[in-house]
């Protein structure tokens, strides 16, 4: 996390407008793709809710998330996520990459036992449509919500299975995205962790093994200094003293990172805190904060359909982090060194909501690897 910034106050608005009639009756039965209800409708749609059920099928782009501004230097994320559905090329571009967006509270998500689609499944949902002010800016975004039917058609990736509650797993990143992998070996569901929290903090200190993922040992070779370049900025009082979750040394990245996510996945908060995940990434640049943690910043493509940050994404980058104690030469373990820019990584590390800046981040980086140009 960077050092406090100061900025005015700004309320995210997530109300949902007046939104689109159309130019021709929509059939309440006929499937329907996001093309035809971006560009066929037109008009206007009560703000009650109550717009027209439709069916949809379509492919999907990436997921996003709600958030709003509670105060200077603290942002909230909302109990929400939105599936986004590919458009032609010029709805894309006119809507900044949004396309058709599908509402689903995290309420939903569980109640129904449904399960967020991943970047390029076809899926087929049944909702209204509406249109939503968006963010700071409040730029209008098509979606469906009131979801009542959820199906997922194609998968992008079949030989790719994310185990369920209870179901074996080797690593977090072989659950379902909500689920963690316990340290006996089977999915499980993840408590509510946040920044402050002791489990899976943002140190990646420990006192016993199971404090960490599986796969990493709280290491008691190597303690946290008190002091010094390489001693916390923040929870100093908590970590002084504790031991480091680590990676085994000798492990290679066919055991740690098999199937590495996309920066996009992060961004778009489709993993809980505390959640270890890997990802391939583009390096933008290393930056050394006044905290002593390097902001690891990756590339973030266009288009940018996440909320609003500060500072922004798009110059900025995603941040994984770098933490001092895992840059210290007497860590028996070795030095995580920051990579240069332009370098193709994997990064390994803990998923965390910057309150502060209100994006979602990697920290700490627990494992890098560059691969080769």
């Amino acid at each position: 996390m960077l050092v406090n910034h100061r900025r005015s106050g700004r309320w995210l608005c997530m109300a949902l407008l007046a939104g689109v009639g159309c130019t021709q009756e929509l059939s309440a039965n006929r499937e329907l793709t996001p093309d035809e209800v971006t560009l066929d409708l037109q008009g206007s749609l009560p703000s009650d809710r109550s717009g027209t059920e439709i069916t949809v099928r379509g492919r999907v782009t990436t997921i996003t998330f709600g958030q709003r501004v509670q105060g200077v230097d603290n942002y909230e994320v909302l109990p929400v996520r939105y599936l986004l559905l590919q458009t032609n090329e010029a709805q894309q571009n006119q809507s900044d990459g949004w396309g058709l967006g599908v509402e689903l509270p995290l309420a939903l998500l569980q109640e129904k036992g449904w399960v967020p689609a991943q970047r390029g499944d076809e899926i087929r949902v049944r909702g209204r449509f509406q249109r939503m002010l968006w963010d700071v800016a409040l730029v209008e975004k098509p979606i469906l919500t009131a979801i009542t039917e959820y199906t997922l058609v194609q998968s992008a990736q079949p030989q790719r299975v994310l185990r369920r509650t209870g179901e074996p797993c080797q690593r977090d990143l072989d659950c379902a995205d909500a689920l963690w992998c316990e340290r006996r070996g089977v999915c499980g569901p993840v408590p509510a962790i946040d920044w402050n929290s002791d489990l899976r903090n943002v140190n990646g200190t420990c006192l016993r093994d199971e404090d960490c993922p599986i796969g990493q040992r709280c290491d008691p070779s190597y303690k946290v200094p008190s002091s010094g370049d390489y001693s916390p900025h923040y929870f100093r009082s908590r970590d002084i003293g504790r031991f480091l979750c680590q990676v085994d040394g000798g492990a290679t990245a066919a055991a740690l990172c098999p199937e590495p996510v996309d920066i996009a996945d992060l961004l778009g908060g489709r993993y809980p805190p505390g959640k270890e995940i890997c990802v391939r990434t583009t390096i933008a640049f290393p930056l050394v904060a006044p905290d002593r943690d390097t902001h690891v910043q990756a590339e973030v493509p266009w288009p940018l359909r996440y909320p609003d940050s500060l500072p922004a994404l798009g110059p900025f980058g995603a941040a994984t982090e770098n933490v001092p104690m895992y840059k210290d030469p007497a860590n028996p373990r070795g030095v995580i060194d920051d990579p240069p820019t332009g370098s193709t990584v994997l990064i390994l590390g803990t998923v965390h909501h910057d309150f502060g800046h209100g994006w979602w981040e990697i920290h700490p980086i627990k494992w890098i690897q560059r691969e080769p140009k």
